[in-house]
């Protein structure tokens, strides 16, 4: 899956998730925050409004996500 402007990588650490369940390998010069999951926790604690933010996002990237692995499936079974 090709990420862009403002995606999400690596959200399943928020989750508890303890393994990365993905990579990623920029084409072109980029941008990117990193946080640990355990300090961006803290502040979803402390902050209500950031952390309400942060989980509809997260919750939008999922669905596309899915919604993405769901037309691979398609395209996969369409072709047998």
């Amino acid at each position: 899956m090709t990420l862009g402007p403002g995606d999400l990588l690596a959200w399943s650490a928020l989750l508890g998730e303890r393994r990365m369940t993905a990579t990623a390998i920029a084409t072109s010069p980029a941008r990117l925050l990193a946080a640990s999951a355990p300090d961006l926790k803290a502040l979803c604690d402390a902050d209500h409004e950031f952390g309400y933010e942060l989980m509809q996002g997260m919750a939008q990237a999922l669905a596309k996500r899915l919604t993405a692995t769901r037309l691979q499936l398609l395209n996969l079974y369409d072709a047998s």
